[in-house]
Formats: structure tokens, sequence, C-alpha cells
């Protein structure tokens, strides 16, 4: 067999181990058609891509969503992945399917990219080895329900084998170049064919990371890549090139950011919740059955163990790697397990940074993971002695031993539209306001609350939102209504649900489980003409979508139209078609003076940042599809 076909025989067994074992997790759900319910799944990702997909589905973008924290930017936030190439199978596929692949596909990026990254320094068993162990690691998994994380975590392997590739551009220009050890004795100079394309591969990969939904995560990589490549000049070009690619979906979270609740809007303990804690440590490497009930914890992270085969062939590459000298390698992967380590534990000064970066810091687990799997990839080439029977028999041990402490994870059931416990009147024309109290969701009794996204189903509207950032403006309000009843009327909340009991002149409707639902008394509707002698007149008509808000009034004296969705720029109002001078209720509503008589106000949403970013993503297309057309005439010159 020729090199080229051992080569191809290489990958294709490599492909069909890393396909097969995604299927471990993915089949069930795929061949029942149901979807994964564990946490976030049920009442937040799966109504929020439902909600983005019914929109793509029509031909439309859905820039707004008016029913989640009185009315909040959509295609800003980069968790519903609107611009995310593989968010679109949810466009053209049944939904429940369509959800299953979209993380199926993304379990096949990690460990295809693993693998890759692997096999630059080790033979093709141990990387396999070492790309199932990635995909099936608990803190990797643990991702799955928070899947934004997931899915921009899924290219951080393809992100560091495009730096190394990129780095051993630099070297073979005229760099020197540092020896890494090869256990199939492939040589790892610099690459000859393609190396003016390779910057722009890495802006491709670097894009999509962003695209993916997590932005903390996408910066990591970016870190990670400027580290490995050490070159301005490659990496200005890259991040040009990445951002640029992106700039559709970035522009506009850039704007969403700014005048968020992400300038000084949370608390310490907020930020730092769900930090590794020192018995959290031990449950990395002991099996979840074998640690101590009261050692477990809830944790953004929920399985942390990353399995012990794994963590003791770590250990065996370690000692490999020092013994050999291969000092270089020690030192990278175990600079990204310490930092992200010390990460995880949430160091204090994280929650007085003025902007906050992220939190739940032991999502950071899945990095030290990595690294762990890194090590444990070398260990395996030095320890292993030529028995692909051995190899399959490691890789089944691994992938059983990871599921069986993911297995709270992996549920799933059919999806279900209809399992809200409210009446239909709740939410329907005027909001809710939800006083959790005891944070509930975070102990596990979210069944009986509209968490998430739920109320999106049937389009009730809830004053508070899940987003992962809102205006700060309105954070100011909503917090100020809880304890002010005035408030709560002149925001069109017209129900309260509380975990315990609220007095006169709040009355008790029903109760759903532990949840309490009382009526507000006299709540203001959600768009009301106010007169210059505090009379309040009721528009004949209001309609609200995903761009734009109409209001038909009629009045004998004019006055304020309030409507009470959150103002942000890009909103224009217009009265009877005429443009009109925007202007604010209570710091954060959209209103406009209106003159006697009827008439019909229109407010569109078109943010600039989203043709803005449109034009430098066709731009940065256009470089792309120019570097191919080159390497392509590039490599016909050679041949």
């Amino acid at each position: 067999m020729t090199s080229t076909g051992r080569r191809r025989a290489e990958y294709a067994i490599a492909m069909a181990v890393i396909v097969a074992a995604a299927l471990v997790v993915f089949a069930p759900p795929l061949a029942k058609q149901e979807i994964f319910t564990f946490r976030d799944h049920a009442d937040y990702f799966t109504p929020m891509r439902l909600f983005t997909a019914l929109h793509l589905r029509a031909g439309r973008l859905p820039l707004w969503n008016p029913y989640n924290g009185s009315g909040e930017q959509w295609l800003a936030n980069p968790q519903t992945g609107i611009f995310y190439p593989p968010t679109w199978l949810m466009a053209f596929i049944p939904f429940s399917t369509s959800y299953v692949l979209y993380l199926f596909l993304h379990s096949l990026i990690l460990g295809t990219g693993a693998w890759a990254l692997f096999r630059r320094s080790a033979g093709m068993p141990a990387a396999l080895v070492g790309s199932v162990a990635l995909m099936f690691s608990g803190p990797v998994l643990s991702l799955l329900d928070v899947q934004n994380n997931f899915t921009t975590f899924a290219w951080l392997p393809w992100i560091i084998w495009s730096a190394l590739r990129d780095r051993e551009r630099i070297c073979g220009n005229g760099a020197p170049a540092a020896p890494e050890s090869s256990g199939t004795g492939q040589s790892t100079g610099a690459t000859r064919g393609g190396a003016s394309f390779l910057p722009r591969l890495s802006a491709v990969f670097l894009a999509l990371a962003f695209l993916a939904g997590e932005p903390f995560f996408a910066a990591v990589a970016a870190m990670v890549y400027a580290v490995v490549v050490r070159k301005a000049r490659t990496i200005a070009v890259a991040a040009a090139g990445s951002a640029a690619l992106c700039a559709v979906q970035l522009l506009p979270f850039l704007d969403m950011l700014v005048g968020s609740d992400r300038f000084g809007g949370f608390v310490g303990a907020d930020i730092l919740r769900d930090s590794m804690r020192a018995g959290d440590w031990l449950r990395c490497i002991a099996p979840p059955r074998l640690v101590p009930a009261g050692m477990r914890a809830e944790q953004f992270v929920l399985v942390p163990y990353m399995g012990v085969v794994v963590v003791l062939l770590a250990i065996a590459g370690i000692v490999v790697l020092i013994r050999a000298g291969e000092y270089r390698r020690v030192t990278s992967w175990g600079l990204l397990a310490a930092v992200a380590a010390l990460m995880a534990t949430g160091p204090h000064w994280i929650a007085s940074l003025p902007l906050t970066v992220f939190r739940y810091p032991s999502r950071c687990m899945p990095f030290v993971a990595l690294a762990a799997v890194a090590f444990a990839v070398a260990g395996w080439d030095r320890l292993r002695r030529g028995s692909a029977i051995v190899d399959a028999v490691l890789i089944i041990a691994i992938v059983a031993d990871l599921v069986i402490a993911a297995r709270p994870l992996l549920a799933t059931a059919p999806l279900e539209r209809a399992r809200l416990a409210y009446p239909a009147f709740i939410g329907r024309n005027t909001k809710i306001l939800q006083i959790y109290g005891n944070e509930p969701l975070l102990s596990g009794g979210r069944a009986a609350w509209l968490s998430g996204y739920l109320n999106l189903y049937d389009r009730r509207f809830e004053a508070s939102t899940p987003a992962p950032l809102a205006p700060r403006a309105y954070t100011r309000v909503w917090t100020a209504a809880q304890s002010n009843l005035q408030l709560l009327r002149l925001m069109g909340i017209g129900y309260v649900l509380a975990s315990s009991e609220m007095p006169p002149p709040f009355e008790l409707v029903t109760r759903v489980g532990g949840v309490l639902t009382y009526r507000v008394p006299s709540p203001f509707p959600l768009a009301y003409l106010r007169t210059a002698s505090g009379k309040i007149d009721v528009p004949q008509a209001l309609s609200l979508d995903a761009s734009r808000a109409r209001v038909r009034i009629a009045s004998a004296t004019g006055g304020l139209l309030v409507l009470t969705q959150n103002d942000v720029r890009g909103w224009r109002v217009s009265v009877d078609g005429r443009p009109a001078e925007k202007k604010l209720d209570l710091g954060t509503f959209r209103s406009v003076d209106v003159p006697p008589g009827t008439h019909e106000i229109t407010w569109v949403y078109r943010p600039v940042s989203l043709p803005a970013g449109a034009f430098l993503t066709l731009v940065a297309l256009f470089w792309l599809a120019f570097g191919v057309r080159v390497e392509r005439a590039s490599r016909h010159a050679r041949t």
C-alpha cells in the first residue's frame, strides 16, 4: 500500500471510530426522535432554538424578542446562533431531530479536531484514544445542556492545530523551529503546501468559535492561538480575518454589550457562584459513585469526572515527556491546565473587574480536561505495545466509564411544548414577574416556574429574561419593581409568581406546586397613552413582532404614548408614517408624543450594526475566496 493509501485508511479508521463513539450518546435520542431534557436543554435552549427556527423557516431574521425582559435584542445575542451555519439545520429538518443532530455534529467536530491535534505528536492509536477520551470527558459532556459552551469548545482543538501549523510556517520562513516529538516519524517541519492559506484557515476556525455562541470561550481560544503562534503579523491577519468573518454577529453583540448589566450589574457572589472548591477536585478523578454524598455539589460543570484511566495515563505522560526532555510540551499543556484550574477556583479579582467577563468559574474545567487528555495521549503513545485489540479495549473502557458517570446528563424525552401549568390568560396581555426566593432554579425546583424561555412556547410576556445580559437601565427598574407596587403597575406587570405568600392588595389566583400566582391590582396595559391631566387611554390595537411594534390610539387630547418595551439603539418611531422624536419613560421604555385624534404609531428596529457587520463579513468572504483561488493556482503550478 502506498503512503497515500495508508493515510487514507488511517483517516477512515479514525473517522469511523469517532462517529461510532459519538453515536453511543446521540443515537438513542435520534432513533426515538427525542431531545435532551437535563437542566437548560428543556427550558432554555429548546424554546430558544425553536423560536429562532420558526422565524428562519418563514424567511425572517428574528431581530427582537418582545416577550422576555420587556423586549430584548435577539439576533445580537450570540447564543441564538442565527449566523452560525450549523444552526440552519433547524430551519430545514424536523426540530427534535435537528436539535440532537446539531449537538452530534459538534461532538464530531470536537473528536476529529482532537484527533488531528494529537496525531501531530503521537501515533494514530494514541491520538484516537485521546480524541474519544476528550469527547466523553465529564467536564465536556457537562457542557451539553449549556450548549453554546459545548459548541464553541468543540472548535478549540482545531484552533490549536491550526495555530501549530501557522507556527511551523513561520519557522519555515526563517524563525528557529523548535523540535516536536512524533511517535510516527512524521515530519513536523514547515508546511510546504498551503502555507499562504493557513492564517485564513485559522481565521475561519476563530470566527466559527465565536459564532457558535460563547464569547468567553472564543476569547480564550483566540488567546491560546496567539500564545502558540507568537508572531504579530500572523496573529494580526488571523485576528482581523476572523473579526471580519463574524462581524455580522460581532458588531450587533458589541452594540448589545454597551450599556448592558455586564458593566457593574452583577454582585460578586453571583459572578463567583459555582467555583471549584477543594472537595470538588476529588470528583475530577474519582467515579461519582465512589464520592461521598457530602462532597457532591451542584456545579455549572455537574460531572467534573475525567476518568481514572485518563488521569493515570496523564500522570504517565508527564513522566514520559520529562524523561524525554520535551519540556516545551510539558510547559505548554501544564500552563493551560494550571491557568484553567486557577480560574475554575473563582479568584476574587474576577468579581472586581469593571466588565463581567464570565460567570460560573467552574466552566473552565473543560480546558483542564483537554490538557489532561493531551498528557494521557503522550503516556499511551509510549506505553502501548502495538496491539490494536488493546487499543480497542482501552477505548471501550474509557467510553463505558465516562458514559456511566455522565448518565444524568443524557436524559431524553419527546418534545413537549404544552407543558405550562398556568391558565392561558396569565402573561397574555400583561407581563409576569417571577420572584424566586432561595434560588429554587439552582436547587432543582424549576418545574413549577416559567424558567428559561418556556414563555416563548405560547408567547407569554415575562418581565425578566434568562439572557446572559440585559440593558442596565432596565435591570435597575426591574429590581426596584420587586418592592414597589406602583412601579409594577407602570411596567405593565399583571401577575407575580412567588415562592411565598404576598400581602394584600395582591390577590391569589392559582397555586402550581410550590409556586403562588398573584394578580397585581390595576396594572397598566402593555401600551398606554398618558394625557397631560394624568388620564390613561388604552390603545385600540397593539401588535408586536421580531422587528417592529404597531399601536393604534384614539385620544381627544393627545399625550405621551408609552410602550413598555425597552429602547435600544436602532429603534425608530413614526406617527402616521412621519418620523417622530423618541422619548424614554422610566429611563428605559419607548415613548413618543401623540397629538389629538386617531393615529397609528410604528416602531421599527433597524440597528446600524447589522448592515455594517454584514458588509465586513461579505468583504471577508471575498478575501477568503481569493485566498482559496490563489492557493489552488499555487498547487497547480507546483504540480
